[in-house]
Parts: C-alpha cells; sequence; structure tokens
C-alpha cells in the first residue's frame, strides 16, 4: 500500500534576519512514512524534527525536494500537539470548557477529551484556569485533547516531556489505546525517551543535525508484540544497538 507520507530530498533553508545570511534547517531527507504505523522522530536538538511535523502539517512549505500526502480521504483529518501547547489554550475559560470547545459539532469527542483528562489526573479540577495550571497539567490537557479527535494523521511533538512518571506511564497507555481502537490512522511522534520509542513505535529515525539529516532508520516491527517484559528488552536492547552502531560510524 502507498504510504501515507512521502519525502523525496527535501529541504528547509531559513533566513537569518540579523546576517540576512541562509542556512539549512534540514537538508536531503527522503522518508517513507506507512499508513496505519507509528513512527518515532529521534535526534538531538536543533536537527528539524518539529521542522519536519510542520511540512507534513502543511503548516511550512519545503525549500527543496517534495513531500507527498497521499490521502484516501479528503481532506486529509489532522490533529497536530505542539510543543507550544499553552498558546493553544483560551485563557479566559476553564480546562474543561477549554476541552469542550475544541469539539463544538462532535458530543463523543468533547465526553472523550474530559475522559482522557480525568484519566491522566483524576484529582484535577476541571473548572481551574490555565494560568493557574502547572507545566505537565498543561501537557496532559493538551495530549487529553489531542488523543480525543478522531484523525487520519496525529502529530506529536514531545507529548510527554513534562509529564511526571505516574503520569507519563498513564498517558503512554492512553496513546496506545488510541492507536489500538483505530481513532487515528498514522502517528508521528518527536521524543527523547528511548523508551516511549519501543513501547509506541514502528519504526524510529534517527537524525543528526547542522543540518538536519537522516542517520537511519530502525525497523522495530509490531509494537503489540512488545506488551510482554521480554519483548519489550528485546526492542530496547536492539533499539540501543542499533543507535550505537550509527552514532559510532559519525
Amino acid at each position: 500500500m502507498m504510504p501515507l507520507v512521502e519525502m523525496f530530498d527535501v529541504g528547509k533553508v531559513i533566513l537569518d534576519r540579523n546576517s540576512e545570511q541562509t542556512w539549512p534547517i534540514i537538508q536531503d531527507i527522503s522518508l517513507a512514512i506507512p499508513r496505519g504505523s507509528v513512527v518515532a522522530l529521534i535526534g538531538p536538538n536543533g536537527c528539524g524534527k518539529s521542522t519536519l511535523l510542520r511540512l507534513i502539517a502543511g503548516l511550512d512549505t519545503a525549500t527543496t525536494g517534495r513531500l507527498a500526502i497521499n490521502a484516501l480521504t479528503t481532506p486529509l483529518r489532522v490533529e497536530f500537539m505542539f510543543q507550544d501547547y499553552r498558546a493553544t489554550f483560551f485563557p479566559w475559560f476553564s480546562v474543561g470548557d477549554n476541552l469542550r470547545c475544541s469539539f463544538q459539532q462532535d458530543d463523543e469527542e468533547q465526553r472523550l477529551a474530559i475522559a482522557n483528562f480525568e484519566r491522566l489526573l483524576p484529582e484535577m479540577n476541571l473548572r481551574k484556569f490555565p494560568a493557574n495550571l502547572s507545566g505537565g497539567e498543561f501537557q496532559a490537557a493538551a495530549l487529553a485533547r489531542s488523543l480525543a479527535r478522531k484523525a487520519d494523521l496525529l502529530l506529536l511533538d514531545e507529548p510527554f516531556n513534562s509529564l511526571d512518571v505516574a503520569v507519563h506511564s498513564k498517558a503512554v497507555a492512553l496513546c496506545q489505546e488510541v492507536v489500538a481502537r483505530g481513532r487515528v490512522g498514522t502517528v508521528v511522534i518527536v521524543t527523547h525517551d528511548l523508551e516511549d520509542v519501543a513501547t509506541l513505535a514502528h519504526k524510529a529515525v534517527l537524525l543528526r543535525s547542522r543540518p538536519g539529516r537522516i542517520e537511519c532508520e530502525i525497523d522495530l516491527g509490531d509494537p503489540v508484540k512488545r506488551d510482554s517484559l521480554d519483548g519489550f528488552v528485546t526492542t530496547m536492547k536492539a533499539l540501543k544497538s542499533k543507535l550505537h552502531e550509527s552514532l559510532s560510524l559519525q
């Protein structure tokens, strides 16, 4: 089956307004994201992971190369959880009202957003306002909202990095369930946590920086087979071994 997303020698160059010089963020990116898969983008800060998500979402355009979205439905339903998730909440609405107003035409998604949030933070008062939320509470609300939407393509930019250990574990489990139920078709996630990669992803893509380029792609197989401890440990060992091999060759 044709991949949902295909990139062919994609590059992105930006202008430094101070020096009036251009510099590449990413260069020569060729990548296929299979339909129905979870793909993790990993690599150092500044290697272009978030830029790739923005290009896939259509929020930015490539300077060179070609990016193709092979949608089966029109329009393609895309949900994007940004790193700057605070900017996507209305400060004059409570947390509960923020979650509900995102789905004005869909009662089911409203209920799911609230249920997701209460699962992640069962003691949290939905009447609290964004100004009174900690970073982790804010991120849990943003993730609860994104995982409620039925989407063909779900883009998650470091969705767990502000969560404490307990909430992080629940959030990863919720992501697994959403994928298993088929509420999202394809997922691209940016993360620095290899355990999240080993738990969720079918494929990991390692990028190197200055400019961002693909160092290697690591096929991890079906995440369902990693539900057991042995399966997870085997995947972690294989992932770390491949990363070590790729990095030692640089």
